[in-house]
């Protein structure tokens, strides 16, 4: 006998909605019990075939009481497999360390500026090489 309620200490199994030698799966509702509160369906907690019924209707058990036994007989429906997780991708290799460029050595003024600014340093009388 489940326990189907938090103040539950017994209950009366009212029906059976299976029989000995029924295929039953994990959740199926396999009988009807009435509590001091209500009448509620039991749901099975295996899968699997009912071998026996170990409480008659009519019969009040307390709370963790077998109700029937539920054997492998056939076999019980499998669920699939989970599929494996991706496996995660490889890191990127680091980047070869480059070799230190030195520095080049600067090129002409003339190369480097606009004829505009040559002429503007050479009447302000600004040395390019210098900046």
């Amino acid at each position: 006998m489940p326990s189907l309620g938090a103040d539950m200490t017994e209950g009366t199994l009212q029906e059976w909605l299976v029989r000995p030698g029924d295929t039953v799966r994990r959740g199926d509702v396999v009988a009807v019990v009435e509590t001091a509160k209500s009448t509620i369906e039991v749901e099975c907690f295996a899968s699997g075939t009912v071998e026996r019924l170990l409480v008659e209707p009519g019969t009040t058990v307390p709370v963790g009481t077998p109700l029937a036994r539920i054997g492998a007989g056939e076999r019980p429906v499998e669920q699939p497999a989970p599929e494996p997780a991706p496996e995660p991708a490889p890191e990127p290799a680091p980047e070869p360390a480059q070799a230190p460029v030195p520095p080049a050595e600067a090129p002409a003024a003339e190369a480097v500026h606009s004829p505009l600014v040559r002429r503007l340093a050479e009447r302000e009388g600004v040395d390019l090489r210098a900046l």
